[in-house]
């Protein structure tokens, strides 16, 4: 197969690639089931994603349920805007995610292969686009409903738009820079405090400004870039009472006044949440505090702060026991399994940054000093905008909380130029020719377009069925509301539990028995959520999310969520059921509210299929 890459033009080569990128995706996706994994780590995110979309769709609203709360979200809203489309367009598709990332992750594998072509030529971008075909960690984010996949194409989208020579002109290539940008704050926030590296980007790489002054350009783009993050910012505003831009840092390390390497301080964290001074808080008034705690921090103890949260950054993103992990076999393959049994051994990218620097130091002996300095230089010009941009959103993340999957998003860019540093010191710099610049430069206006198509479609989808979602949520108010069956003596409600959390910093300890009425959400056999687990644990028994109370007469929308597990799969209940179900009460490590079901019924009168119904 190489032999035959090598006789062949590089796009012909990129486009097989992409082809074996798309079935290998495909393969993994046909094994995977449409709801979320509870065994695994992002479906707590995916799960309110999920209901951002839906509500969306049903009432042009964002808000949600999350861990016992109904909160006018402050997440980023491009995501659920994305996948609130593509399921409007594809009739509540039960696998929309799984349709849009498997789309957006083969152009992933595209824009790699683009990008290292850009930066180091044809052979590094041949080599990078195989290492992303078969990267393990993407397998991960591909199933899940969360916004991974879409920032590593918006990154790399981004990347191209910096680093090509202008297609169409100096005058659109700032602005087009300055969308693309905006609408990756709006999918992971970290961004936003990036944005100073783009004049720096621009300044190293001065041919995509011909004639321009690059600070200038810069500058400029800063500008449009702010205009264009204005207006989300003014929402929470406006909903929250407090400034609240698109959400910056994960501030609950600080505001939980975290002075430790733990990654997250999970008791502390909830002790925070569930403070009684802050039951009236809005999710905008936790942001506010934990900001203006972060910037304290820094004012008054520095050093500090940046060594704790540099030592949490280095725990958590970092390869720990690397000189023996080196010799480990299980450091190079990502295990995806496509069944209970059978899996594909993918390449990981603790393996890819080992091997890459083994190789490098056999290059290295070979190679005389003068040379070798020239070498090394002319890789550092080459992959300088992308080690700016790394190193920026490193910093970042010094503050905030520095989980496994904010590294993913950059980790495609690092394989770029591990593989352009092998390649350019070993002097097999393949380098562009016009064809190929051409498919670099139609790539990253493609990207664009596309991005830029999408957000533009579901404005028009919003603008068009506005109204149309409060009609159907009024025909649904008009319905009678639930009514409990007599309930066991000492038996409580949801407003009950939930008084019982705020009175003991969120925990439920004395299991107390509850009967709770609302819309089951999420059915899923094979799991049960445990009182010391997070995520579920794999069992015989199934679990289910209860938004509660959807249609009481006093909380006709909702206020608030449980979960739920059974001791045996509920074949007698369906995704949008209304049901009353009782049984004993916990929590888990989030304190999150957990019910044991040992009774339900279903009330089929109320039933009325997939939709999350709730009001902003």
């Amino acid at each position: 197969m190489t032999a035959a890459i090598r006789r062949q033009p590089f796009i012909l080569a990129l486009f097989v690639i992409a082809v074996c990128a798309l079935f290998l995706r495909l393969a993994v996706l046909m094994q995977r089931p449409a709801h979320p994994e509870y065994a695994a780590a992002p479906y707590s995110d995916e799960i309110n994603y999920l209901q951002l979309s839906e509500n969306l769709i049903a009432f042009k609203t964002f808000a949600a349920y999350a861990q016992g709360f109904f909160v006018s979200s402050t997440r980023p809203p491009v995501y659920p805007a994305v996948h609130s489309c593509v399921d409007y367009l594809l009739g509540s598709f039960a696998r929309a995610h799984h349709l849009l990332n498997l789309v957006l992750d083969v152009g992933n594998t595209l824009l790699v292969g683009m990008l290292a072509l850009r930066l180091f030529g044809r052979r590094s971008g041949v080599v990078a686009a195989t290492i992303y075909a078969c990267f393990g960690p993407a397998f991960v984010y591909l199933p899940a409903a969360t916004s991974e996949i879409l920032v590593v194409f918006l990154i790399l989208t981004v990347m191209l738009l910096l680093l090509s020579a202008p297609l169409i002109g100096v005058v659109w290539r700032i602005p087009a820079v300055s969308l693309v940008y905006a609408i990756l704050v709006h999918t992971r926030p970290a961004f936003l405090l990036t944005i100073p590296v783009v004049p720096v980007v621009l300044a190293l790489n001065r041919r995509v400004v011909k004639g321009a002054r690059p600070w200038r350009s810069g500058l400029l783009a800063l500008v449009l870039i702010g205009l264009l993050c204005a207006p989300w910012a003014w929402r929470n505003v406006r909903r929250h009472g407090v400034i609240v831009p698109v959400c910056t840092l994960a501030g609950w390390h600080v505001a939980a006044h975290a002075r430790s390497l733990e990654m997250l301080p999970v008791d502390r964290l909830w002790d925070y949440v569930y403070h009684p001074d802050r039951r009236a808080y809005t999710e905008g008034m936790y942001f506010a505090e934990s900001t203006a705690e972060s910037l304290r921090m820094m004012a008054v103890e520095p050093l500090k702060t940046s060594a704790v949260g540099t030592g949490r950054l280095v725990a958590a993103w970092g390869f720990p026991r690397a000189w023996w992990r080196m010799m480990d076999p299980r450091a190079y393959v990502y295990p995806t399994y496509l069944g209970d049994t059978w899996f594909v051994p993918l390449v990981d990218f603790e393996g890819v940054c080992y091997a890459a620097f083994v190789v490098l130091a056999i290059v290295l002996s070979r190679v005389g000093r003068a040379v070798l300095g020239r070498r090394l230089l002319l890789w550092l010009r080459s992959a300088a905008p992308i080690i700016v941009f790394v190193s920026g959103y490193t910093v970042v993340h010094i503050l905030s909380v520095p989980m496994i999957q904010y590294r993913f998003v950059v980790e495609p860019r690092i394989i770029v130029i591990v593989v352009g540093l092998r390649l350019q010191v070993d002097a097999r710099r393949a380098g562009l020719d016009r064809r190929a610049d051409r498919a670099v430069k139609g790539a990253a206006v493609a990207a664009t377009g596309g991005v830029t198509a999408a957000i533009a479609l579901y404005c028009v989808l919003y603008v068009s069925c506005y109204g149309k979602g409060q009609a159907l949520l009024d025909d649904r108010h008009a319905a009678a509301p639930v009514e409990h069956g007599a309930p066991p003596n000492g038996a409580i409600g949801y407003r009950e539990l939930r008084d019982e959390q705020w009175r003991h910093s969120g925990k439920i300890t004395d299991r107390p028995y509850v009967v709770l009425s609302g819309q089951i959400r999420y059915v899923a056999d094979g799991y049960t959520f445990g009182a010391d687990s997070i995520p579920a644990l794999r069992t015989s028994g199934a679990v289910a999310k209860l938004f509660i109370e959807k249609y009481s007469a006093e909380h006709p929308f909702g206020i608030g969520d449980v979960k739920l597990n059974f001791s045996a799969f509920p074949d007698a209940l369906q995704d949008g059921d209304i049901v009353e179900v009782r049984g004993f009460a916990f929590s888990d490590p989030f304190r999150e509210p957990i019910v044991e079901v040992d009774d339900f019924r279903t009330i089929t009168a109320f039933r009325q299929g997939k939709g999350a119904f709730a009001l902003d």
